[in-house]
């Protein structure tokens, strides 16, 4: 146990002292790099499972430290709002499951076999067999479209002047089949993102090589109405894999296009009845295929009679769901899994006050916790003297195992510098400078020779 948790303390550590700098102005500053450490590792995701006529989200908690876990689960009533339960009272027998096709199932249509093939599709019919392949594109029109050269592709050799990508998800709808790629070129490798319809009628693939397909890759797909399915999709970036949006392939008149539903950017979807569940990292989102019209929840935070910081999900206005403030919240709820914070709820309190007072004002930035991955991601957050009222020093110093992160030492030294109470944390700095751990030793040396001193 010892082990994992010090596994998961350097992880944190080599994390947060890669893309956190602290700086001393007139107050402190925390700069973190959300798209380092994105929302989607915060909060449990969400499986769903029916009874009856019933449907319940069941939010299934990590066994990791750093993630805000969910004490309760959530019935979707009548008006497919949600109403907050017990865990205990959900039964999970049932998972609802989606009817989407994965390369090496077979399906029947017309008393005709069909196999769904990481490339194609396998016709057979009596003794005849017909392998019928996606057509892929030309290299160099894909450059052009990329605007980039990648580094290497899959699935093709050096020299191919063709690039194919591999299907990933698939539904049959009507006498046609919609099949999403594995695409996207993180690192510059990979292979081309995209869908493909293929006409029973015709034994014909229909691929859809568009720009801002290029680097996605297909997560789910669900039927929307007899003549159009909708398509999550994902895109990798260099540490971490972000969702993007909803896109819609329209039957009738051969279109695709995206569909902007709400600020929760989801990667799963799920059908139940006429509602359609748009899942992200952020929350969820219900769409209503007949009167189209949305409810939106979000995740958020909160601390229950244990003192413990809990995960809830909560409805949230139409016109908007993340919020810059939100943002913060949760940067410092995540600062007080690291330091060691006295009281959560206290701690829990001044945040939301120094929030709404607009006391935590940061450096006037556009980026949200989960930036488009394209854009630079820096987020400026305030640290201002009274966070020291809240930390433990001792025991952050003395006993934890966040003593031996640089970024503790560097942002505590700068606080109490602007706190001007060297003298009242002078003992505990001073022990920490004869730890037995050469690399403690070092750190409070720093912070003993930042902060003026005299060692004994």
């Amino acid at each position: 146990m010892r082990n994992n948790n010090s596994d998961k303390f350097h992880f944190i550590c080599i994390v947060f002292s890669s893309v956190i700098i602290v700086s001393l102005t007139f107050s402190s500053f925390l700069n973190a790099a959300p798209c380092e450490f994105p929302a989607f590792n915060l909060f449990p995701p969400i499986k769903f499972y029916e009874k009856g006529e019933k449907i319940y989200l069941y939010p299934e908690d990590k066994e990791d430290a750093r993630t805000f876990r969910s004490r309760e689960a959530y019935e979707i009533n009548g008006k497919k709002g949600l109403i907050a339960i017990d865990k205990k009272e959900v039964s999970r027998n049932k998972e609802l499951i989606s009817n989407y096709i994965k390369p090496g199932d077979s399906f029947v249509i017309d008393e005709i076999k069909y196999t769904l093939l990481k490339f194609g599709i396998k016709k057979e019919q009596g003794n005849r067999i017909k392998i019928l392949k996606i057509p892929g594109i030309q290299k160099d029109k894909l450059e052009k479209m990329l605007k980039y050269k990648p580094v290497e592709y899959e699935e093709a050799p050096a020299n191919s002047k063709i690039i194919v990508s591999r299907i990933h998800i698939a539904i049959v709808l009507g006498n046609k089949l919609f099949a999403g790629f594995e695409g996207g070129f993180p690192e510059g490798i990979g292979m081309p993102g995209g869908v493909a319809v293929f006409d029973f009628s015709k034994d014909k693939w229909i691929v859809e090589w568009q720009h801002e397909l290029l680097n996605l890759y297909v997560t789910d797909v669900v039927p929307v109405s007899p003549n159009s399915v909708f398509f999550s999709a994902k895109k990798g970036e260099e540490f971490f894999i972000f969702p993007t949006s909803i896109f819609e392939y329209d039957l009738k008149i051969n279109t695709f296009k995206a569909r902007e539903f709400s600020d929760i950017k989801p990667w799963a979807l799920k059908r139940w009845q006429d509602v359609i569940f748009m899942i992200g990292p952020d929350g969820l989102t219900f769409y209503d295929v007949k009167d189209k019209q949305l409810q939106k929840y979000i995740w958020t935070i909160d601390v229950n009679s244990n003192g413990e910081i809990v995960a809830v999900l909560i409805k949230c206005s139409q016109s908007q769901c993340i919020t810059k403030e939100r943002d913060k919240q949760f940067l410092f709820y995540f600062i007080s899994t690291i330091f060691e914070i006295k009281n959560k709820k206290d701690f829990m309190r001044w945040v939301n006050k120094s929030l709404a007072n607009r006391n935590l004002k940061g450096y006037p930035h556009e980026y949200s916790w989960l930036p488009d991955p394209d854009t630079d991601c820096g987020y400026w957050i305030e640290m201002p003297e009274e966070f020291l009222r809240h930390v433990n020093v001792e025991q952050l110093l003395l006993l934890s195992e966040a003593r031996k992160s640089p970024l503790v030492w560097k942002t505590l030294t700068n606080t109490i510098k602007l706190s001007k109470q060297a003298s009242l944390y002078s003992p505990v700095i001073l022990k920490a400078a004869k730890d037995p751990n050469e690399w403690i030793r070092n750190l409070a040396t720093e912070a003993i020779n930042a902060l003026g001193l005299e060692e004994k």
